[in-house]
């Protein structure tokens, strides 16, 4: 097989050498001739020179051809023609491998067939290329027409766009409502009543829809055309009037200063006649800057003072504060009004100051700079925040005492509080030192308002916002809201829902109420004629205090019969003890006499009286509420003999002489409240007396007999429970006795105790002792 390839190779070699070399032999003819009509032209001489071609225009003039022939040219014989040519290169390569594995091989032969082989080769070389750019121009012609299809999307886009931009301005025209739908037109039959035939035109009109609506618009253009014209002219006397006005005004203006004046100059004429024009001129400007419930309250108090008559008291009524953040703070207020919740609430703490000029006694003024802004911003400073301008009342009894009596509103809370101070007048030796700062002294001037609690519901979510779990917290820095204080500023109050859990409701109450005068005038009077009454009593209370503290004791002549004329007990002291520093004492009697509680709310003040007779001491404590005398001052003993401690628990005698001292003296003498605590000590002087002899002739006492006896008594002791004679002069002798009641409560008691004891009825005897027993307990 090798052999018969080689054969045929040979063989194909030997025919591609003879067309080889015939053509060859043709084309070096060729080139002989050629050479020879070449030689023949230049032997010819210069008229036909070479023609020399640049390197540039070849490769132009190639680059030209071979564009045109890539254009002209077609795929599939390019191809074809790719193909063969491949495999003639193949054969020729082949051809020259098997010659040079030949032992003997021509030269010749092989640069014929290098020759054809580079031949074939610049052939692929041309085709390749021709096929680049026959690809490169089918890539441009892509691209060409891919621009072409882009642009024609995008116009396409375009296009949709502009139509769905079309369809919704269509849409909004179509949906369009003119101006003239807003317009409220007369009704069509009063239209037709009342519009000229002209603009009715009834024939077309109710035929045709938008004839009538155009007709209806016209006839409205026309009525407000005319009203235009009415109101330009009303405009023109508007302007008229107002320039009289303001005329007018500039000729007050410039009288004022004349009258002002003239005022000025009647002063000493006023002050001569006792009269107050100016002053009460200037508290009337003032009283318009004070809130509304304040305003309320001094257009009354003022109108109840000219009403009074002079009875022993005085009674005035005035206004004080700062008058320019008074102004300022109306200000403010007004520019918060449309915000609901305004936190812009201005500083209302104000200090002594000297307002000589409004004729006012300003004592407080606006703090700036001490004051950081979130102390200004916090909610409990908000709560606490009273309006510049307060209301005084000063109130003075014959005596001398005077109180002055603070109304201040509270911006916040909306209510009126109230702050008092007690000023010692001619008597003031009389006032103990300790009730110099009364501040409750209008506490229970009425029963149950001792204004610890705020009577505004609202005050609950406003003490919830802050952070303050009561008002009783605040009654320090805003005073006392009592609710008589809210009667006689007009103001009026539902009951404090103590049990309600969900305070959001009541937050529209939190707006300002509007005072009822009416209301106000009602409660005015019996308001200071109970200040007054209190002050009075008061007043009684001190001087009683007074001599107790100086052992100054002094009983009225009409009292004397109902007393010894000598005391064998020596009344020692009298002090006073705070609620914060009760005597340990004192609080082991309290806590083995349940039935006693004494509230700090009310300001009780509890006193201690000390009484001797030898190694006795009997030690008072003396409790007193402010609504002294309603309520009587209460005293509980415990008497200390030998180091034991004794009192109404332990000792029956201990609890007779306090029923003498706190229900008997209070009974017999209703008539001295002004000597009522002094009769009190009195009767405990005595009273002890009494206990002590007859304990010594009874042989109750240890020890030596040293109370002897000095006093004539009806009986020593009586009853089972050995009731004492406490009862001196009951019936015009200096003998004690016992109280009528108790004798003859205890005959009948017993009388009845043997009668059914001897019929054997153990129920009534049953039910007697119950009685006993409840009735000694009470």
């Amino acid at each position: 097989m090798p052999r018969d390839s080689d054969a045929k190779t040979s063989e194909t070699s030997s025919t591609r050498k003879t067309i080889t070399r015939s053509e060859g032999g043709k084309s070096t003819s060729s080139s002989k001739d050629s050479s020879s009509d070449v030689g023949s032209k230049a032997s010819g001489g210069d008229r036909n020179p070479p023609i020399v071609l640049d390197k540039k225009d070849v490769y132009e003039s190639v680059i030209k051809h071979e564009s045109e022939a890539a254009v002209a040219a077609n795929i599939d014989l390019s191809a074809q023609e790719f193909l063969e040519t491949s495999e003639e290169f193949q054969e020729v390569l082949q051809d020259i491998y098997n010659l040079k594995l030949s032992d003997n091989f021509d030269e010749e032969e092989l640069e014929e067939l290098k020759t054809e082989g580079l031949l074939l080769l610049n052939k692929l070389r041309h085709l390749n290329r021709i096929s680049k750019l026959r690809l490169k121009l089918v890539k441009d012609d892509a691209l060409n027409h891919r621009q072409d299809v882009d642009r024609n999307h995008l116009l396409l886009q375009n296009l949709l766009y502009e139509a769905t931009h079309l369809k919704k301005q269509v849409e909004a025209v179509q949906e369009y409502k003119g101006q003239d739908e807003e317009i409220d037109l007369i009704p069509v039959d009063k239209f037709y009543q009342v519009a000229p035939l002209k603009i009715s035109n009834p024939e077309v009109t109710k035929v045709n829809d938008h004839y009538l609506r155009v007709a209806r618009l016209e006839h409205e253009f026309i009525l407000r055309q005319e009203l235009t014209n009415s109101c330009a002219d009303l405009e023109k006397t508007k302007d008229a009037v107002a320039f009289n006005i303001e005329s007018s005004r500039k000729k007050l203006d410039s009288i004022r200063p004349l009258l002002h004046a003239v005022l000025e100059s009647t002063k000493p004429v006023q002050e001569f006649f006792g009269m107050n024009v100016w002053k009460e001129q200037k508290e009337l400007q003032t009283s318009y800057l004070l809130p509304i419930p304040l305003y309320c309250l001094f257009i009354q108090s003022c109108a109840y003072k000219d009403s009074l008559k002079p009875d022993g008291f005085e009674f005035s009524a005035k206004i004080c504060g700062d008058i320019e953040a008074a102004r300022e703070y109306i200000e403010d207020v007004d520019e918060d009004e449309p915000e609901e919740d305004s936190d812009s609430d201005m500083e209302c703490d104000v200090d002594d100051i000297d307002n000589a000029d409004s004729g006012l006694s300003g004592r407080r003024k606006p703090r700036k700079g001490n004051t950081s802004r979130a102390e200004k911003t916090s909610p409990r400073r908000k709560l606490v925040q009273t309006h510049p301008l307060w209301v005084d009342w000063t109130l003075k009894i014959s005596s001398g005492e005077t109180v002055i009596i603070t109304f201040s509103y509270a911006c916040k809370l909306q209510v009126v509080t109230v702050k008092s101070k007690i000023e010692a007048g001619v008597f003031s030796d009389r006032i103990p030192s300790l009730l110099s700062q009364a501040d409750s002294i209008l506490t229970e001037l009425y029963p149950g308002d001792n204004g610890m609690e705020c009577p505004n519901p609202a005050t609950f979510y406003h003490l919830r916002k802050a952070d303050v779990e009561e008002f009783s917290e605040l009654v320090g820095e805003v005073g006392r809201p009592y609710v008589w204080a809210q009667k006689v500023s007009g103001l009026s109050f539902p009951s404090i829902i103590k049990h309600m859990q969900d305070y959001a409701c009541l937050k529209p109450m939190a707006k300002q109420q509007r005072p009822d005068v009416k209301y106000s005038s009602m409660k005015i009077e019996k308001t200071v004629q109970n200040i007054f009454e209190r002050l009075r009593n008061q007043s009684m209370l001190w001087s009683q205090i007074k001599a107790l503290e100086i052992r100054d004791i002094v009983i009225p002549s009409k009292t004397r019969p109902w007393f010894p004329k000598k005391f064998a007990s020596i009344f020692v002291s009298w002090e006073y003890y705070s609620l914060s520093h009760i005597p340990s004492m004192l609080s082991r009697c309290l806590s083995r006499n349940k039935k006693f509680n004494i509230s700090s709310e009310l300001k009780e003040m509890v006193f201690k009286a000390v009484v001797e007779r030898g190694r006795v001491k009997l030690h008072a404590f003396v409790i007193i509420g402010m609504n002294f005398p309603a309520t009587p001052p209460v005293c509980l003993l415990v008497m200390e003999k030998d180091g034991v401690e004794y009192d109404s628990s332990n000792d029956f005698a201990i609890k007779e002489m306090e029923k003498e001292i706190n229900y008997y003296t209070v009974r017999d003498f209703p008539q001295y409240p002004e000597y009522l605590l002094v009769l009190q000590i009195y009767r405990m002087m005595y009273n002890l007396d009494v206990v002590l002899e007859t304990d010594n002739l009874i042989g109750e006492t240890s020890g030596p007999a040293e109370f002897g006896r000095d006093k004539v008594f009806s009986s020593l002791r009586r009853g089972r429970n050995g009731r004492r004679p406490l009862l001196y002069g009951a019936s015009g002798s200096e003998t004690y006795v016992l109280h009528t009641v108790d004798i003859i409560s205890g005959f009948f008691r017993c009388l009845i105790f043997l009668i059914f004891k001897s019929s054997g009825s153990s129920s009534l005897s049953s039910c007697i002792s119950t009685y006993s027993r409840n009735y000694h307990c009470n």
